[in-house]
């Protein structure tokens, strides 16, 4: 890892934060197989190994990495290997890519149809450590394309049991509390020895990297090794400068052992965005996050330079936001709703100086934008906007044929069916599960579950589902999770409830509020570590925090976090191993708030306290270069952009 220079900072708020891949090949060679000239199109990624919220996976483990067709071995042999710095298609971290593991390049094995790769890190991983695997664009087929969209995992893998030697502590783990940079608060607990049989006790130190104490420094803390807990409350402090670790090391006699058990120390930030009051005295209100073109796009207003709403641009080498178009081109709000990225632009929904809602395309290379008109004489308004088999989907209206489904294939759009010949359909909550596009549709009998299936023959296909799953309310929310799709529902009896969909009927899942047909009304669906949370009211009118674990089969309130009201959890964001989202306990107004499932409290921890009372109100949660942008007010500057991270 990059060292960290660390220094004293500032005061306290208030977080809760617990620190803790194969398959046969051929040697790899050249790519002696045919580039055929007129492939234009993107490959894919197929499967990784280790996957997603994989937990308990070696050390010593191989990455693997499966694509849909051959590749050039040269852009994935790229990965860096004599630094920690992130380069190359492939790429593993455990600090949000700020810095990256060493592969060995001896290691590198390719299939013989060039379309599974393996690898090893230089060293073994640390134990019980979250790890993310990312491929970036760099990453090209036979024909040079890259590949379509940067590949993430969401949660990253866990490791199990370290490579230390049986008489060395077997881990260390540290809860901060304290969100101010360069201060740290909280407990370090010591997972001791496997065999403690000549050991008589740990010394725990500064690190200034994982096998170097700090010079200088004293020992933290020592411990016997009849201590029962081995776990140290460490008080408000500034991290000395240079610490970047804690050292723990065996102690035999009054002799310690020479080699430690080390954990990098996390320095956590939740700071404004500087300079991005954009027009002091008033609120930008940036909103409608997105990650395009290496860089953070959202909406923003900045009235002193008589710009209105429009499309603004921020990325960490900038000392301040910046507008990145006037699509209305004078004093009017284009307002950009709605981003995706797609076939390398941002399309999203504005208006221009004629105040007509289209559809547009915007291009960073170098800044342009363009309307596509879909009603000539009129707002399209496009909405729910997802990319299904390398073509855009939405829901818009040409004036002619209501609110219906739409697709745009980067020269062409066009209506895929109209569904409520006599109405509008209002397609929308638009997801990609089984290969197929989900959606909720009106055909004038009901609001219901579609699917569309681009691949089917003779031709595409749009079908209500002849299933078991009743009335969809308007504005629904699909999410995929354990292979089967869930949404909320209304089956007339048992009101608004979370329902799933095999593939084959649906089914109730839970009757949360069991108040006869009171509804619970699920929302903001999220899958987190192997589970599914979302914002749900029970029977006494209380909308909190719930979980579903399907291999169990429970479903449970998390916890009640506002006593005698509702703490409307929503804009769920998983973040750096815990799930954040916007939250009132009935005191601070809505904070930040997050939640680890590793938390031994079982319980969701107030993140802030910037507004106290009257709210913090954090919204759109969005994850960009290893940090977490959200639109907040701290009452003294209106709503601006913020950033919480950890280092």
């Amino acid at each position: 890892m990059v060292m960290k220079h660390k220094t004293a900072g500032l005061t306290i708020s208030s977080l809760i934060l617990a620190i803790l891949v194969g398959a046969v090949f051929v040697a790899c060679g050249r790519d002696d197989a045919a580039v055929e000239s007129y492939d234009q199109n993107a490959p894919h990624w197929v499967s990784i190994f280790p996957t997603d919220n994989s937990m308990g996976v070696p050390v010593e483990t191989s990455i693997s990495v499966t694509f849909d067709e051959p590749m050039s071995s040269a852009t994935i042999v790229s990965f860096n290997t004599n630094t920690k710095e992130c380069s190359g298609g492939v790429q593993l971290s455990r600090d949000n890519f700020a810095s990256c593991v060493p592969m060995a390049q001896e290691s590198f094995m390719v299939s013989g149809d060039k379309t599974s790769f393996t690898f090893s890190p230089q060293m073994p991983l640390d134990g019980f450590t979250r790890y993310k695997l990312r491929i970036t664009n760099s990453a090209k087929d036979l024909a040079l394309n890259r590949l379509e969209g940067e590949f993430m995992m969401i949660d990253g893998f866990e490791t199990g049991q370290g490579v230390w030697p049986p008489d060395n502590a077997q881990g260390i783990k540290f809860l901060d509390q304290n969100t101010n940079e360069f201060e740290i608060w909280g407990t370090i607990e010591i997972m001791r020895a496997l065999d403690e049989t000549d050991i008589t006790g740990y010394a725990l130190y500064w690190g200034n990297s994982p096998g170097t104490k700090l010079p200088g420094e004293p020992p933290i803390q020592t411990f016997p090794v009849s201590d029962p807990a081995l776990s140290f409350n460490l008080g408000s402090m500034f991290i000395p400068s240079f610490a970047t670790h804690f050292l723990v090391y065996s102690v035999k006699g009054t002799i310690e052992q020479p080699t430690p058990t080390s954990v990098d120390i996390p320095d956590t930030v939740l700071r404004m965005v500087d300079g991005d009051n954009y027009c002091p005295g008033d609120f930008s209100d940036p909103a409608h996050f997105v990650v395009y073109s290496g860089r953070l796009f959202f909406t923003a207003r900045d009235d002193c330079n008589s710009t209105g709403e429009e499309l603004w641009v921020y990325d960490d080498m900038m000392s301040q936001p910046a507008l990145a178009l006037n699509i209305d081109g004078g004093l009017g709000d284009s307002s950009p709703q709605r981003k995706v990225v797609y076939n390398g632009d941002l399309y999203f929904q504005a208006s221009d100086a004629s105040g007509d809602i289209e559809l547009w395309r915007y291009n960073d290379n170098p800044p342009a934008a363009s309307k596509i008109d879909i009603n000539g004489s009129g707002s399209s308004i496009p909405e729910d906007l997802i990319v299904y088999h390398d073509v855009l989907y939405f829901r818009a209206n040409d004036g002619n044929s209501g609110n219906e489904l739409w697709s745009y294939d980067g020269a062409t759009a066009a209506l895929v069916e109209d569904i409520d010949t006599s109405g509008d359909s209002s397609a929308d909550g638009m997801t990609v599960y089984n290969d197929t596009l989900y959606f909720a549709a009106n055909d004038g009998t009901g609001n219901h579950p579609w699917q569309y299936d681009r691949i089917s023959t003779p031709s595409p296909v749009t079908t209500l589902l002849s299933i078991s799953i009743p009335f969809l309310p308007f504005g629904a929310e699909f999410i995929e999770y354990d292979s089967r799709l869930f949404f909320r529902a209304n089956d007339g009896t048992n009101g608004v409830e979370p329902w799933y969909y095999d593939g084959v009927n649906g089914y109730l899942l839970h009757d949360i509020n069991d108040n006869s047909s009171d509804s619970s009304d699920p929302q903001w669906f999220t899958e987190y570590n192997g589970k599914l949370y979302f914002q749900a009211q029970d029977s006494l009118d209380n909308r909190e925090l719930w979980a579903y674990d399907s291999i169990s089969n429970s479903t449970w309130m998390v916890d009640n976090i506002h006593l005698s009201y509702s703490s409307f959890p929503s804009f769920l964001t998983v973040y750096k191993g815990m799930l954040i989202f916007q939250a009132s306990n009935g005191v601070d107004g809505a904070q930040l708030f997050g939640y680890r499932d590793d938390d031994p409290s079982g319980k969701p921890f107030q993140i802030s306290n910037i507004n106290s009372g009257s709210g913090f109100m954090p919204e759109y949660m969005t994850e960009y270069n290893g940090r977490l942008y959200f639109s907040a007010d701290d009452g003294i500057n209106g709503k601006e952009l913020w950033v919480f991270y950890i280092e």
